[in-house]
């Protein structure tokens, strides 16, 4: 059985040169869930990314010690921000980006392949992201 892929727009980044989304699969948010999880313990980690997802919004360049395209395989849609322990993955389909998954840097290894395999799948389902101007996409 194939995944159900939707999107929701994350309000709270706004930019003029690219949008952020969350990646919903299966009705399932993974990016929600390991936030919710961990963010008593790392807040400060968490609005550090937002805040570079928001400088990426404006069109402005990051350091790689900060965001970065994933390489080493054959995909050329894979990001991650990064602040001291915490990763947030995801996919870009100029000019938006997509938060599939987010965990920590020791599990950086097992993080890539879900990345990989996710992203896979989606290109594979031949689903291209329709946003519409009023960001419900549901």
């Amino acid at each position: 059985m194939s995944k159900t892929y939707e999107f929701k727009k994350i309000d709270s980044i706004v930019g003029d040169k690219a949008s952020f989304y969350y990646l919903i699969i299966d009705g399932k948010n993974k990016f929600v869930k390991f936030y919710d999880k961990h963010k008593t313990n790392f807040e400060i980690e968490f609005d550090y990314i937002q805040a570079l997802m928001q400088q990426v919004s404006e069109g402005l360049s990051l350091p790689e010690t900060k965001y970065r395209q994933i390489k080493g395989h054959n995909l050329d849609c894979l990001y991650e921000f990064k602040k001291k322990k915490i990763r947030v993955y995801c996919l870009k389909i100029k000019p938006n980006f997509f938060v599939v998954c987010a965990g920590f840097k020791d599990d950086e290894k097992t993080d890539y392949d879900t990345l990989r395999a996710i992203a896979k799948d989606f290109l594979k389902s031949g689903m291209q992201p329709t946003i519409d101007e009023n960001n419900n996409n549901e």
